[in-house]
């Protein structure tokens, strides 16, 4: 008989807060109250050995289970720690990670549920665990086996894992060159509509148009500004994506003003990547093509999101599936040799022959990447108090879906570069940005991967400021409303630049 409540009671109590999230989030039908003394609940006592933190001993974790005249005793050693390429600061790290697994996966066998194909991650990066054990100086085959045992991933993810690793490490920069190389962040954040799954700082130019001239007469002073800034310190210009929102929502020539802004005010001296989200194709004119080629764009994305009609009709996109493939089309004949096409996999109302037909419709059109994104549910989206009324497929459905996207796409040459995971996305699955060789998106990776300042400009842009001497960084948000951004933006810039020197 499966129990809905347990009571723990857990050394130190310090991860509490962690471990109740990681159990929450994968095991959602049962609650977990954390106790000092017993209840009248199943009672799980879980304990890291002190002696764990000491060089040289393996790390102990102990789990008991009480429950009525059951009682469970198991201990784990975990040995691996020893070797010498591990520090200090990894000892407490891998305790907390290997008390979650011990607790996730002894309840999951005591259950008798499913394990997660992502084991105990929870978090948005887990190529981050790659990286971060590759500085260490371990071989992509010795991952394999802390991937597998410390964190209890599935051998599939695993494997995309492990080859997301090897194709992002020719296009990461080290150390030496993090220190002196930036990507840049431009959001524009209006829309002619608002789609009911997006959660991004998007506004509806129905009701926000007034602010279109302001938001931009105060983005192009902030361009300015932090220009002068990246000339002063020497910067390196990696890539530039200008996002939102539909960047493309801006007019013609409001979009060439921009683009001419940042010609003059960014150095594009070592430019790698000049992104633009184009989006929506009801915002993609054939003049707005030839501005962004003119300017030197050298990849865009025109996103479906799916070739269902009935579907675009359903989540609020006002544009047609031939315009999808007209503005394609277009985008080819004026020059574009580098165009992606996002996707969400999990839409209401789609089954797998829905999603069958969208991945060949968008073949036919040869796209050179394509990000499919597992749909998440946001707070910030109109979905959000609605969820349980939708009708989306359920996990195994949904996974079949996933698994003959991945393998269509992979027989036509597009293989996995960079992936990320959400909070509330479907199935506990993630996204993942396929390209063919050579046409993979360097800020794609850098800004899953965090191993490059990146500065954000506009609506609702991050800053992430990341010290490469240990990766750690230091975020700053610009508001995400317009009007805000427009009347905040001496403070902005203060704080932005006072963020930026501190690392020098």
């Amino acid at each position: 008989m499966k129990h809905k409540t347990f009571d723990i009671q857990l050394i130190p109590e310090s991860y509490q807060v962690s471990i109740k999230r990681l159990l929450e989030i994968l095991l959602p039908d049962y609650s977990f109250n954390f106790v000092i003394e017993k209840s009248n609940n199943p009672l799980i006592k879980l304990k890291l050995a002190q002696s764990s933190f000491k060089k040289g001993e393996p790390i102990q974790t102990e789990l008991t289970l009480i429950d009525g005249n059951k009682r469970y005793l198991e201990r784990r050693y975990h040995y691996d720690i020893l070797d010498s390429r591990y520090g200090e600061l990894d000892y407490e790290r891998r305790g907390k990670d290997l008390l979650k697994t011990h607790i996730y996966t002894f309840l999951v066998q005591y259950l008798e549920e499913e394990i997660s194909p992502w084991g105990i991650l929870t978090g948005i990066r887990p190529t981050k665990i790659v990286h971060y054990l590759r500085d260490k100086g371990f071989e992509f085959e010795e991952l394999k086996k802390i991937l597998k045992e410390v964190y209890v991933i599935s051998d599939e993810k695993i494997d995309l894992l492990i080859r997301i690793g090897q194709i992002e490490e020719k296009y990461l920069p080290t150390k030496n060159e993090a220190a002196k190389r930036i990507s840049i962040y431009i959001g524009i954040p209006f829309c002619p509509s608002r789609c009911d799954y997006c959660s991004f700082p998007a506004f509806s130019l129905q009701k926000h148009r007034r602010f279109m001239e302001p938001f931009l007469k105060t983005l192009f002073h902030e361009i300015e500004v932090v220009g002068e800034f990246i000339l002063k310190q020497g910067y390196k210009v990696d890539s530039i994506y200008i996002g939102g929102g539909t960047p493309t929502s801006l007019t013609t020539a409001q979009m060439e003003k921009l683009l001419q802004c940042l010609e003059k005010h960014i150095p594009f001296d070592y430019l790698q990547e000049y992104n633009v989200e184009a989006g929506r194709p009801d915002t993609i004119t054939p003049e707005m093509l030839v501005i962004l080629r003119d300017a030197g764009v050298t990849r865009i994305s025109i996103n479906p999101q799916t070739m269902q009609q009935k579907t675009l009709d359903a989540i609020g996109r006002h544009h047609t599936v031939d315009q999808i493939k007209n503005v394609f089309t277009l985008a080819r004949e004026v020059g574009f040799d580098n165009i992606n096409m996002d996707l969400i996999i999990g839409l209401p109302g789609e089954n797998f022959t829905d999603v069958q037909s969208t991945i060949e419709e968008v073949l036919r059109l040869k796209p050179d990447s394509v990000t499919v994104h597992t749909l998440s549910l946001k707070k910030a989206a109109r979905w959000w108090g609605k969820a349980n009324e939708l009708p989306f497929p359920d996990d195994k459905e949904l996974t079949r879906m996933l698994d003959y996207v991945d393998r269509v796409l992979r027989e036509n040459q597009l293989l996995p570069y960079y992936m990320y995971r959400q909070k509330y996305i479907l199935a506990n699955q993630e996204n993942v940005g396929y390209a063919i060789s050579g046409k993979e998106s360097l800020y794609n990776m850098i800004m899953i991967d965090e191993r490059e300042t990146v500065i954000g400009l506009g609506g609702g842009a991050v800053t992430k400021v990341v010290n490469p001497k240990d990766w750690s960084l230091n975020r700053h948000s610009n508001p995400k409303y317009p009007g805000d951004y427009i009347d905040q933006i001496d403070k902005i810039l203060n704080e932005k630049l006072s963020l930026l020197t501190s690392l020098q």
